[in-house]
């Protein structure tokens, strides 16, 4: 598992990172994709604290339309 983890990812699999200002476990420079690592990868910013996000409905809108595109 550990080498799988550290494997670049195939340049078919769409990523999509949500954060939030808001987030005191994770900060949100963290959670941004840089495109030099991914290619095309979203970032979506969102308010909400770090557990508050799995009740946020702005986080499953940019979901579904990330899954829907």
């Amino acid at each position: 598992y550990p080498q799988d983890v550290r494997r670049p990812l195939s340049p078919d699999t769409r990523v999509l990172a949500i954060h939030s200002r808001d987030d005191q476990v994770v900060t949100p420079k963290a959670s941004i994709v840089e495109d030099t690592i991914n290619p095309g990868a979203g970032n979506i910013e969102v308010s909400g604290t770090h557990s508050g996000l799995i009740f946020n409905r702005a986080v499953y809108r940019h979901l579904a339309d990330f899954l829907s595109s």
